[in-house]
Order: structure tokens, then sequence, then C-alpha cells
């Protein structure tokens, strides 16, 4: 086929804007002076001149000297042959000055400036001419705007080149020039379109002539093409989906034309036909098919042909252990085709990853429903199981311990004085040292405290405090707010006080103090810590108090991760009401960078092919060009080892490194995490440094194997209920119990040598 184009272009201007554009403007009810500046034509070209005419009036008691400044585009000059008298031009700021004398009670003054355009910008068509105008010590201004381009300019394209009767066509101006500008389309049959870049059909073959108007501000243009329109078949046809999964309906559209009747043959390239004009066609298995279209009347046959790609969404294999106890780690792993892009975890607590692998922690007893999605460019598969999380060791609340047998209170030492205020002072002298003890094993962290706070006293010769369960409520309660809102302080997240905490559990007797402490991993810590703190000594020190109640928690994703509460009172003191607290004021709590893992002065073997993984938690936003940077740190040698730049939804990161890569030697080092901004080369946030040991296999401690890196929980989950899924396989028949302290007893410590 010969393709007839014929283009008749007609270069008149149709018309130009002449319209004058004005602008006017009183400034306050006090100003007595108002502005009117007058542009004609309102639009313009280079080269052309333009009339800028200002009125002043003033309708104040006293007549009006006010100094105004015209400030002029860049591509416009004025006329100095035409500047009026008492008006001058400077040409440095490419401004006028005009002081016109105005009569009071509406005296007026007029001034016309001829402007001269030099140049356009494109992509600035529209430009702003501003008086400044200042009177009596006050100043104020008036803009008012022009338009300066070029007339448009434009030529007719044909999408398709080539057409047949009936086939759909887009006209296309390829237009330049300054916009905004219309299009105005005329067919040779009568029809006439407004709209730009429209698709027509033509009804008969042979040659057609169309016609374009386009304007713009300046005027309009017109330019004519012809083509011509066969009536033999032309195939062509466009896929609704080119990429899709197996089963799914596609839909093709036929785009076809040609002299009626038409018509048309499909071969799908999976072995199936069609004759319909616009059929649809379902794939049964993943591939790439080659679609062919075949069409025909009476003057001839035509055919095309493109390709279309059938997938599947991913199939994998989801690997993790169906039972497990609270605390312990749950490992999961998805094993999957190369195809996949995403992969996320719901663990049905809350908490989502998207890894192909994780580390989780149920902290919880109870049936949980583990799903997870895998997705590719074709769509999704989930998958869900059913995971037990068994009691394990008991970490809500610290197990009953029987109460200490009566016995005298031993005498207090000279070098001990109480106050009237309660206030414990130790004398001078050496204070003695708090030792660590053996415990037994499955003795919990909250136990070891009870046991380090009776050993405290003892060293001053106090008598031990008894256990009570109301009071560990209370304590256990205070360090599960404090770890789950990320704070430290006496008061709860709730605003209450330790009286009133006190109180609510249900303990009968009076308030003797609380003592907190966070940070701390080890349980002898907060105790040697209260006895070198002045205020926290006089507590754990009373002697009026005979009774405590202790709580642990721990939380990675809190700030200090530990958190420790001592509650002490007795039924010998006076219970004072205490009041209900106060609704606190919510604060927005500002991102932290923290560090989860390895833990702090951890041991680990450097052996062959050992992998380091090295964990964190950041709750702020990742955007481009931020990064997290691993830096570890040796003998005054500080190296970069590691970056990461991907932003996790869970705010939970890890990096993985080979020991043999990072060039690490036995010895002593510290680590730390920052998220760096590579473009401003800034640190944005820093986290604590962490110490971590290295050895040989052959420097190894004996009194125990050291944990491997990649064993180190990443994530302590705040507890969640379960979430539900549409369709499960039943759970297990025994049925969640609450978790409740049970009575156990705690051995007797022995002070290590």
């Amino acid at each position: 086929m010969i393709l007839v184009l014929t283009v008749l272009f007609v270069a008149a201007i149709l018309g130009t804007s002449d319209t004058a554009f004005s602008a006017q403007d009183t400034i306050g009810a006090d100003n007595p002076l108002s502005i009117e500046m007058t542009i004609s034509p309102w639009a313009s070209t280079p080269g052309e001149k333009v009339s800028l005419i200002l009125l002043m009036r003033n309708d104040g008691l006293v007549t009006s000297m006010p100094d105004v400044t015209i400030l002029l585009p860049e591509q416009v000059v004025p006329d100095i042959t035409t500047i009026p008298t008492g008006t001058n031009y400077n040409y440095q700021t490419g401004g006028l000055n005009w002081q016109p004398y105005l009569e009071p009670l509406g005296g007026t003054s007029q001034i016309e400036i001829w402007l001269s355009i030099s140049t356009a910008q494109l992509n600035e068509i529209e430009q702003s001419i501003t008086a400044v105008v200042r009177n009596n010590g006050k100043e104020w201004s008036q803009k008012t705007s022009m338009w300066i381009g070029a007339l448009p300019q434009a030529y007719i394209m044909f999408d398709p080149p080539q057409v047949a009767v009936g086939q759909p066509i887009r006209l296309i101006a390829n237009a330049s020039g300054s916009g905004p500008a219309t299009q105005l389309w005329s067919l040779d049959d009568g029809r006439v379109v407004a709209a730009n870049d429209p698709v027509v059909v033509f009804p008969s073959p042979g040659p057609h002539v169309v016609t374009l108007q386009i304007t713009n501000p300046l005027g309009t243009i017109q330019v004519s093409s012809q083509i011509e329109v066969f009536a033999q078949p032309n195939a062509s046809f466009a896929i609704e989906d080119y990429s899709t999964v197996a089963g799914s309906s596609i839909e093709f559209i036929n785009q076809s034309g040609g002299e009626l009747p038409l018509r048309y043959s499909w071969d799908f390239g999976d072995g199936t036909v069609s004759n319909e004009k616009n059929p649809q066609h379902r794939y049964s298995a993943a591939g790439v098919y080659r679609v062919n279209l075949s069409v025909d009347n009476a003057f001839g046959r035509n055919e095309t042909s493109s390709f279309v790609e059938i997938g599947a969404p991913p199939a994998f294999e989801l690997l993790v252990a169906e039972f497990e106890e609270a605390g312990n780690i749950v490992y999961g792993q998805v094993l999957t085709e190369k195809s996949t892009t995403v992969i996320t975890w719901d663990m049905g607590d809350g908490r989502q990853y998207r890894s192909p692998d994780v580390n989780h922690i149920y902290w919880r007893p109870g049936d949980y429903v583990l799903t997870v999605t895998a997705s590719n460019d074709f769509g999704e598969t989930s998958v869900s199981r059913w995971i037990r999380i068994g009691h394990g060791t008991l970490r809500t609340y610290l197990p009953y311990l029987a109460r200490w047998s009566s016995s005298d209170i031993p005498g207090i030492p000279g070098s001990i004085t109480g106050s009237a205020d309660g206030t414990i002072n130790i004398g001078l002298g050496p204070q003695p040292e708090l030792l660590p003890a053996e415990f037994a094993p499955g003795t919990t962290p909250a136990e070891e405290l009870f046991v380090y706070i009776n050993e405290a006293r003892r060293l001053f010769n106090l008598r031990p405090l008894a256990y009570v369960y109301t009071l560990s409520v209370a304590a256990q309660g205070h360090a599960d707010d404090m770890a789950t809102h990320g704070f430290a302080s006496h008061t709860g997240s709730d605003g209450s006080s330790p009286a009133y905490r006190l109180q609510l559990a249900g303990y009968n007797g009076g308030y003797g103090g609380e003592a907190t402490a966070w940070g701390m991993s080890d349980s002898i810590e907060p105790v040697r810590f209260w006895l070198t703190s002045t205020s926290h000594r006089a507590i754990i020190l009373n002697p009026a108090v005979s009774e405590v109640g202790v709580g642990y928690s721990v939380n990675f994703s809190s700030p200090n991760v530990w958190y420790w509460t001592a509650e002490f009172a007795s039924l010998n003191l006076p219970v004072v009401g205490a009041p209900p607290p106060q609704a606190p004021i919510a604060e927005q709590a500002a991102p932290q960078l923290l560090l989860l893992g390895p833990p702090q002065s951890s041991e680990f073997i450097l052996a062959d092919g050992a992998k380091l993984i090295f964990s964190w938690s950041w709750n702020g936003s990742v955007i481009d060009g931020q990064r997290f940077a691993l830096y570890l740190s040796s003998g005054g040698r500080t190296f970069q080892a590691g970056v990461l730049r991907q932003f996790q939804d869970s705010g939970q990161y890890q990096l993985s490194a080979s020991a043999s890569t990072l060039a690490i030697t036995p010895g002593s080092y510290t680590w730390q995490i920052k998220l760096e901004d590579s473009n401003q080369g800034i640190v944005i946030a820093e986290s604590p440094i962490w110490q971590v040991n290295f050895a040989h296999a052959s420097q190894a401690s004996t009194e125990g194997t050291p944990v491997p890196v990649s064993t180190i929980p990443p994530v302590i989950p705040p507890a969640m209920p379960p979430a539900t899924t549409a369709t499960l396989i039943p759970p297990p028949a025994e049925p969640t119990s609450v978790q409740q302290p049970l009575p156990i007893s705690t051995p007797n410590p022995t002070a290590a040598p």
C-alpha cells in the first residue's frame, strides 16, 4: 500500500490579541491613594510595542506627591523617546521613577509609557509589572501582568500513518510556540472536533483533508494535511494486559479497519482460535504466547501479531516449628523460586517482617496464626500455619516464694543511723561489696533481684524482706509499663503514683518506697546501683519495711531494653489513700537508634565460614540517600564493616557479614551503628557503643559454649492479640490458659568466690 500524504500549509494569522489589561487597587482604609495600571495589548511578541498607562488618584484632604517606582521584566524596556517629563529610567535596576502631583479630594495624574518587547521566555510566558508607591513613610505595591510569547506553529501527524475504513486514527498536532493553546479540527465531511489530538474514524475510502486551527493569546494559525484511507483491510489490535497469570481472562481489543464486511481469525498461540471481533481468552499454563490476527474482506487480506506473557504466582515451602515455648526464638524460613520479589511474614501477634527468614519471639503463651505471603510480578501466594506457644519459664510475674520465718530484727550497727524523714545514712569507712550469687537453673531475673535485695540488707545487718504477691503485681506492672512505652519514671504512663499502684493491686499495708532501674541486663546491677545512690539506698535499707515485690521486663524495641522495679512496704506502716492518676499528656517520642544484638560484652569464636549478624532498631523513617553504617573499633583503629540502605516497616534491621571478609583478629572490639546521609555528608543518629569479643576456637572460654551471633534474638515484639485469617487449619484442641503466678520455691543463694 502507498500512503498518499499531501500537506497544505496555511500560514495565515487569523487574528491577534489587542485586548488591554488593567489592575486597580487601594491599600488600606486609611490610605487615600489608589493606582490603576493598564497594558495594551495584554499579549505581545518580541519586536512589538505595548502601552503602559498609570493613573493615580488622591481621595485625601491634602495634596500628595508620592514616589512611584515601576519595576519592569528583564525582556521589557521603555521607549526612552516617549518617557513623560518628570519620569526617570534607571538603567541598572530596570525601574522607572515617577512622582505625580495629586490635588486633594479626587485629584488624578496619568502617564503613558511605551514599552518594547525584546525577548520571550517560553517557560515563563506571563510576566509581572510592579508599581511600588511610597507616601508619608508608608510603602505598598500593586502588580499587573502581561503575556509575552510567540505565535503557535504546527504540522499534522497521523497515528497510525496508514489507515483503513473504520479504523481508529489519532490526529496529532505537532505544535510549537507559546501556550496555552487550543486545537480545533475540521474534517472534509463536515465534522468539527474541539479537542487536543483526537481519535477519529473515516467511514469511506479515498483521500481525506484534515484542517487544524491552533490558537494562543497572540492569535490563530491554520494548517491542513491529506491522508489516503484504504478499502482493503488493515489488521491491528491491543491487549488489555500483556503480562498476567494463568487462568485470568484476557480481553483482546480489535482496532482493525477496512471496507465492510470484515472477517476475523484469531490464533492465541496455545492451539485455540476464535472468529469473534473482540474475544476473551484464558491461558491454562504459564509461558510466552504469540497471538496472531488475520482480517480479510472483498479487497484483500492483512494480518498482525503480538506477544503475551502468562506467569504464575510464586510457589514456596514454609519451614517453621509448630510448637515453641514463650520467650524462645521461633525460626522461620521460606524456600521459593527466583521470580519472588517480596516475602511478608505476619506473626499473628501484631508484628510483621519483609524477609526470606525471620527470628521471632512470642512472649505470651497461646495459639497464633502465622501467615506468609510471597509476591512476584504475576500475583501473590499466602500460606497460614498454627503455632502453639507454651508457658515455658514464667516471666510475667515472679512465682510465689514462701514467706520468710519470723525472727527478731537484728540490731542496727552504729555506722547506720536513721533520721526523722526516714533517710538511711551509711557512715564513713569501706562499704560491703555485693558479690554475684549462684542460682539454680530456671531461676527468673525477678527472683534473682529479690535475693540480691535481701543480700544487700544482710550486709548491713538488716532483717530480710518477705516476698508479697500483690506487691509483685504492682512491681511487674510498672516494669512492663516502662518497657512497653519506653520511659523511665516513678510515674506510670497513665499518670499513676507508686502508692496508688500498690493500692490498685490490693495491698493492705503502707507504702514504703519504690526503686527502679533500667539499661542493666544482670540482676545484680540494679541493686549495686541502688546501694550507691543516696535516695535509693534509703529505700532498700529502710528498717521500717518488712515486705517487697519485684518485677522485671525486657523489650529490645525500647530505648533501655531492661527494666527493673522493686516495691517496698509493710503492714505496720500507715495506709494513706493515694489519689487516682490524672490522664497524662501524650508526647511524641523522638526516633532512637538502639542496638539489639549481639549483647553487650558477648564472646564469639572465629571459625571458618563464621557468619556474624548485627541487629538494631530504628523507629524513624529512612529516605533516599540515607544509610545505616556498621563501625568496628579496636586498638585505636575504627573501620566501616558494612552498609545497609533498605527501609524496614518493622523498624528492625540486620546486617550479616563473614568473619573472613571483615579481617577480624582475636581481641576486644566495640561496635556502633550510625544513620548517615550520604548526600549531605552528615550523621543523623548514632547508637550506643557496645563491646564484643572475638577468639579462636582454642581460646574460647571453657565455662560455657559461646552463643553464635546468628542466634541473638533481633526482635522483642509487644504482645498483641492473634490475627485472624479466612481459611486456616483448625487450631489444637487444648485451650489457651491465662498465665498466673505458680507456687515454687527458690534455693538459698551461695556467693560466688
